[in-house]
């Protein structure tokens, strides 16, 4: 063993390490991570390695050390079988601290709305760690739930800066495959991965000797060689040979007198259980089918006795230590003890104890969701019960855990009879499940054999309308389930009108108007005769997108207007989420951005409240484009990067991902980041060619975005000769204020045919929407820059600069002043470029100011302009935004109330903050109040 390092809590390092063989390397970097904590600074510390390596022994040291170091420790677990329980090691972490961090009862109360127990341990964790650093260790991963996953997922970066250190365990490649994802992806976020490996020769010598008290002989070392380094392993053969007398001690060493290999590790826990009285034998046995922690009385009601009649055999498997008390609960100690102990059991007799553990938490009031992992082990195909709890649990699961959620309508579904008339409806809830796990593989080959072995049209019906409602794939692929649907004999008027109603959808969304309007008149007849909700969201969402698509937003907004009461008060999730996000669009069209907003916020707090992934990562993605309207750059390109990969996801044909793709190809023209442009270029052009054309729109108009910043208006101008861009059919915030910027590339290639067009499309826009201010704006400006005509772009600026869509106003300031001085009014034209100039500051246009001050150069006039790139260190590096969200941290304020104050999403500020501290040359929230209080925070201008 080495010495420790001296002085301080390093000399209380040394004699944990002295009592932990063969783990120096590995406490020396918990003690280096812990010194960081202790300083101010977190971070994230992965313990990876096959079970029995010691990896929870080491969380053991940790939390010694850390008291020693003055870190306060909190420590959780995840076990086998309870993922359907969420947040469980957290809950455990938090509230089950001395004293809590979390209040119990409150943390319960959470479970079932992750949006807000993820900001509740935010807020708990950044007060406790004001109070004194923390580590937050955690046992056992690969068994963690999925809302455990996604909080370890984003609470190290929310709480980046505090005083707060994360140490995980978990078995490398055991776990579900999205467990081994999260793990990836932390590893990719800048966690330390640390491998826990076999140990030493020298060190599982050391181990016998302490363990026996005396040192080994050859043969007993050779034998504790057959552990392959793992020390639970170790450890059981070393106790088992002494259980067993196989071993003496003569002149001082410990001798093997019986050579025979080690006995599997199953084979030696039933002898260890067969030495024990009965009863206890048979407790421990029944006890492993419950799981990792259990509650007597459910032992007891197992065994059809009294829980006073089992105090004998718990405190024998206690003595034994094959057993440990935590409150008024048990638990084996080590989960591969359990295992063990479940392998002696016969197959048959193991899935009959795990029906009767069913029955059992079923009879004490349990959730479906706490045993339907047993029936579904445990239940006979037919049987009715199981699949009912099974369904049941899959419906409460969907949204905090997706995963599991399909894994038990998967179950469900394999219980249900071949002939069940119910088959087709609870095939199609299963492929929704797959898909909503992100298991598209699965789903399309569940959907096919379902599809294959339905018994009637009406089932087949059934399976398709769950294929044509997945958002996850193509609208060109769902469209062809409505039709194939609706080509089968006899179907009801119900499932008629649905598929009808998701066919117009599919088409709209598809871009195939003409068809899309077509199939919406008679799909909305079909759904008004039902009065069925989903047939009437499905098309009338349809019509509203064939009339946005063509300009008429004020009629897609009524037509909007007159569902959303019924659909917000029907509860449905999903058409909510649905009919909101387009009705985002058309009050963005319309210039009422400050509604947009607000239904832009409910639908983030709704999609949060109800665990919906798919919702709330599109609703985050659209928030950008709303923020980049209202020229809230540096807030608009966080929003769009806060998600994961979007940029990747855009390349394959994601429609959300695409429009935070095109709020960085805008950010970055405005900015000037060519490695930004680049980005976004290159992944316009890896759309897939079979793309449906609002995509390939898309990534046309991107392309071309990035052309013009090149100053390549040629290029440009090519690839806007296609008829169809956005410019010409809005369907995303922002697409109605295309038009000047297509005629400006025009006009300057001579391409007045297009330059007509930009026109024109603009002037239909302003007729179908009367009295919108946006809408008649816009169409005044580009007419007047088609005409060559000073004052109708005059006009234009004058009614933008009162709106709320900055940008716009100063793109039009710009456009009416070189008309001006084209006519010679230079001085009316120095105004508007100077207000051009301020509000591109303040938006923190720095591209666009620059381009503004040389023209205002031209005519004798210098502004102070920012620089082509920020410092990279200092005050003078912050953006606006950063310098906003650092003044109320600095305060004293967490990220949920800087964001709640910012009207920003807690992950923005958490970028915006990691951002500020990269530029100070800080590390945590410590150093920024201290900096703060040594150096006043500049202001915002």
């Amino acid at each position: 063993m080495t010495g420790g390092r001296g002085g301080g809590a390093s000399s209380g390092r040394a004699r944990h390490r002295a009592a932990l063989h063969g783990r120096d390397d590995e406490l020396q970097v918990i003690g280096e991570c812990l010194d960081w904590a202790a300083r101010g600074s977190g971070g994230t510390l992965l313990l990876e390695g096959p079970p029995g390596m010691g990896k929870t022994r080491l969380l053991d040291e940790a939390g010694a050390m850390a008291l020693q170091a003055g870190v306060r420790p909190l420590r959780g677990a995840g076990y086998d079988g309870r993922q359907t329980t969420p947040f469980a090691p957290l809950l455990e972490a938090s509230a089950g601290s001395d004293p809590p961090i979390m209040a119990p009862d409150r943390a319960r109360q959470l479970t079932e709305t992750p949006y807000w127990m993820l900001h509740e341990l935010q807020g708990a964790l950044e007060a406790a760690a004001s109070q004194s650093p923390l580590v937050v260790m955690l046992d056992d991963v690969q068994w963690a739930d999925t809302a455990t996953l996604m909080a370890l997922g984003t609470l190290p970066s929310w709480l980046d800066g505090t005083a707060i250190l994360w140490i995980l365990t978990a078995r490398r490649g055991e776990g579900r495959a999205h467990v081994q994802d999260a793990l990836a992806r932390m590893g990719r976020d800048g966690a330390h991965r640390l491998e826990i490996g076999p140990l030493s020769e020298e060190a599982v010598a050391a181990i016998v000797a302490d363990r026996l008290a005396a040192p080994p002989d050859a043969p007993l070392l050779e034998l504790a060689g057959q552990a392959l380094g793992s020390p639970f392993l170790l450890l059981e053969l070393l106790d088992g040979l002494r259980e067993e007398g196989c071993l003496r001690t003569e002149q001082g060493r410990v001798v093997l007198v019986d050579e025979r290999l080690p006995r599997r590790l199953t084979d030696s826990m039933r002898q260890r259980l067969d030495r024990l009285p009965d009863d206890t034998a048979q407790a421990v046995r029944v006890a492993s089918v419950l799981g990792h922690r259990f509650r007597v009385a459910h032992l007891a009601a197992m065994l059809g006795r009294s829980p006073s009649a089992l105090v004998v055999p718990v405190e024998e498997a206690l003595s034994t230590d094959l057993l440990v008390a935590e409150g008024d609960q048990l638990r084996f100690r080590h989960d591969l003890l359990r295992q063990a102990v479940r392998e002696t059991l016969r197959p048959s007799v193991l899935r009959a104890l795990r029906g009767q553990a069913a029955a059992v938490m079923l009879e004490s009031g349990a959730a479906a969701v706490e045993v339907a992992q047993y029936l579904g082990e445990s239940a006979e195909i037919g049987d009715r019960e199981a699949i009912a709890r099974l369904r049941e649990a899959a419906r409460t699961l969907s949204a905090s855990d997706a995963a599991v959620a399909a894994d038990l309508s998967v179950r469900a579904l394999e219980l249900l009879p071949a002939d069940d008339p119910d088959r087709g409806a609870l095939a199609a809830e299963t492929v929704m499940r797959l898909h909503s796990a992100q298991r598209p593989d699965d789903a399309r080959a569940l959907g096919r054999r379902a599809l294959a072995g339905v018994r009637s049209p009406e089932e087949a019906a059934e399976v398709r309308l769950s294929l044509s409602k997945n958002l996850f794939r193509s609208s060109v692929d769902r469209l062809e389930h409505n039709r194939a649907a609706l080509e089968l004999p006899g179907l009801s008027p119900l499932m008629r009108a649905r598929h009808q109603g998701w066919l117009s959808y599919n088409l709209a969304a598809a871009m195939r108007i003409g068809e899309a309007e077509a199939v919406a008149r008679e799909a909305m007849r079909s759904a008004q005769r039902c009065d069925d909700l989903e047939a009437l969201t499905s098309t009338t969402i349809a019509l509203a997108v064939v009339e946005g698509t063509g300009g008429a937003f004020l009629a897609a907004a009524r037509r909007l207007e007159a569902l959303r009461p019924r659909v917000e008060r029907s509860g449905d999730g999903e058409y909510a989420g649905l009919i909101e996000h387009h009705y985002v669009n058309v009050l963005t069209h319309l210039g009422r951005l400050d509604e947009a907003m607000a239904v832009l916020t409910h639908g983030v707090e709704k999609g949060q409240r109800e665990r919906s992934t798919f919702w709330l990562g599109s609703w985050l993605r659209y928030g950008s484009l709303l923020r980049l309207a209202a020229g809230r750059i540096a807030d608009a390109r966080a929003e769009a990067e806060s998600t994961d990969t979007p940029v990747s996801e855009a390349a394959s044909g994601d429609m959300t991902s695409m429009a935070a793709l095109l709020t960085l190809t805008d950010v970055g023209m405005r900015t000037g980041d060519a490695k930004l442009l680049k980005a976004t270029a290159d992944v316009a052009q890896r759309v897939p060619e079979d793309a449906t054309p609002l995509l390939s729109r898309y990534g046309t108009w991107i392309l071309a975005q990035v052309a013009i910043a090149r100053d390549d208006l040629s290029g440009a101008a090519e690839l806007l000769q296609a008829d169809g861009l956005p410019y010409s059919a809005p369907f995303l915030p922002g697409d109605a204020g295309h038009p000047p910027i297509v005629a400006r590339v025009a006009l300057a290639v001579g391409d007045w045919a297009l330059a007509g067009r930009a026109a024109a499309a603009a002037e239909s826009f302003a007729r179908q929407n009367p009295g919108v201010v946006t809408v008649s704006a816009i169409a005044a400006q580009t007419r007047g820059l088609v005409d060559g005509e000073s004052a109708p772009i005059v006009e234009a600026a004058q009614r933008l600069r009162a709106g709320r869509q900055p940008l716009l106003f100063a793109a039009a300031a710009q456009d009416a002043a070189d008309a001006l001085v084209r006519e010679g009014h230079v001085r009316a034209a120095v105004e508007l470029l100077g207000e051009a100039l301020e509000v591109s500051v303040e938006c923190e246009a720095g591209a666009d100011a620059r381009r503004i001050g040389r023209r205002l150069r031209r005519h004798g006039i210098r502004r102070s302009l920012p620089p082509q790139e920020r410092p990279t260190s200092d005050w003078a590096g912050l953006t606006t935004s950063e310098l906003r969200v650092v003044r109320l941290v600095a305060d004293g304020a967490t990220n949920r109330e800087a964001a709640d104050r910012l009207y920003l999403s807690p992950h923005t500020v958490s970028s915006h903050l990691r951002h500020a501290f990269t530029k100070l040359g800080i590390n945590s929230r410590i150093e920024l109040v201290r900096l703060a209080a040594l150096e006043q925070v500049p202001g915002e201008g």
